[in-house]
């Protein structure tokens, strides 16, 4: 094998040009979106812990959801996701925080 290719290779990886980047949690916010219609809830077995479903692309794992409640806002994050097919739907387990 050629020893630059080696090299070459050695810096792609070192500089992390190989590395697929971690990108930055992002804050979905559904305080203005309607629960049963938007989204749905459903318990999970921990009380600090629901089961979130909806259609809204560019939710990921480690995301942020602030939902609706009786003190105004509750901060959830994306513990879990599941993207059904090629679809904008998923089901997650988010954890409050």
């Amino acid at each position: 094998m050629d020893i630059s290719i080696v090299s070459f290779a050695l810096t792609f990886i070192f500089l992390g040009f190989g590395v697929k980047r971690q990108r930055p949690e992002k804050t979905h916010n559904y305080t203005q979106q309607v629960l049963g219609w938007h989204y749905f809830l459903s318990p999970a077995e921990e009380n600090h812990k629901i089961y979130m479903t909806a259609d809204r692309d560019g939710v990921h794992c480690h995301d942020y959801i602030l939902l609706k409640d009786e003190t105004g806002s509750t901060r959830y994050q994306v513990e879990i996701i599941e993207h059904y097919d090629a679809s904008t739907i998923w089901t997650a387990l988010l954890v409050r925080r």
